[in-house]
């Protein structure tokens, strides 16, 4: 069968004349030809109190996250990276030991009960000092309080003190809730509300000026459990420094299986020191 070949160049003038019979036909019609605009806006909804505390609770009460993570850090120090085994558990039992390429681990810290203990091997040094904002800074420019890193690490919002007062709504699929210190804003938090995932937390000083803020993403559940794989983190006071934590692998287990994780002895023949020495 022959074929008829038909010659689908387009010409300069050819194209020019495609358009001006378009624009008549627009100018005629009056059509833009441009989908309608949704403009439509979310309708917000006011949370009660009570939904307000559930979704500002423990994502994981009771259990232990056990995990691998690349933890970057930019602070006062610098900026570098660390590959990290970590255990942490409500309210303030937390554990890290380094995970370096070759050899052994060069760092080990511990907290349990209000005491932290750090175990330099490098060095042959062993600390003892209170699990207080300034010891976790000292070791790993973490400018915060144990218990709100831990909660941090799992994607929980910090716990607020008795007689802080929320406000909340849901627009869409977020849901914004902000803690108030009298009249004072101290807290914001954004959810989402398919899963009561936290997406982000911003923590301000009493002046109400930003103290730290965090964001979570990547969440994966392991049965009615979840954790965000990755969580960003910039403290702004006293001393701005950015940190970025990636879990490559974790799982949870009950607390009262994991006790002995929080324990670091004292090795043979090595000196306690405390931070200050």
């Amino acid at each position: 069968m022959k074929r008829h070949h038909h010659d689908l160049t387009v010409t300069p003038v050819h194209f020019l004349n495609v358009l001006l019979i378009l624009f008549i036909g627009i100018h005629l019609t009056g059509c833009t030809c441009l989908p309608e605009r949704n403009t439509a806006t979310p309708e917000r909804t006011t949370l009660q109190d009570g939904t307000i505390r559930e979704l500002l609770a423990s994502r994981n009460p009771g259990m232990i996250l056990m995990a691998e993570a690349q933890v970057t850090i930019d602070g006062p120090r610098g900026k570098y990276t660390r590959t990290v085994a970590l255990a942490a558990g409500e309210p303030s039992s937390l554990r890290i030991e380094s995970m370096p390429l070759f050899g052994l681990p060069d760092f080990f810290l511990a907290s349990k009960d209000g005491v932290m203990r750090i175990f330099l091997p490098g060095q042959g040094k062993f600390y003892i000092a209170a699990a207080e904002r300034t010891s976790l800074s000292r070791f790993l420019d973490i400018n915060l309080s144990v218990e709100d890193t831990i909660r941090l690490m799992t994607g929980s919002a910090p716990a607020f003190p008795e007689g802080t007062r929320y406000e909340g709504y849901c627009e869409g699929d977020i849901c914004r809730i902000e803690a108030y210190s009298g009249m004072t804003r101290v807290a914001a938090v954004g959810v989402r509300t398919g899963g009561s995932e936290i997406e982000t937390i911003e923590v301000f000083t009493g002046e109400g000026a930003p103290l730290y803020s965090a964001a979570f993403d990547e969440y994966e559940r392991e049965g009615d459990l979840s954790c965000p794989r990755h969580i960003s983190l910039r403290i702004e006071e006293p001393e701005k420094t950015s940190i970025e934590i990636r879990y490559r692998n974790f799982e949870f287990t009950p607390g009262r299986d994991a006790a002995s994780l929080f324990e670091l002895a004292v090795p043979p023949g090595v000196t306690v020191e405390s931070p200050a020495d």
